[in-house]
């Protein structure tokens, strides 16, 4: 397994930390076989 690091920049309030958890989500998702919902 290797492992990657996604950063996410940009100013206070452009919603960084509901894109984190969005592509937390998809990525759990994707690791436990299950289809990631569509957004």
């Amino acid at each position: 397994m290797s492992l990657k690091l996604a950063l996410i920049e940009e100013l206070p309030g452009s919603g960084k930390t509901t894109t984190a958890q969005l592509v937390h989500e998809i990525l759990t998702e994707m690791n436990s076989g299950q289809q990631p919902k569509k957004c």
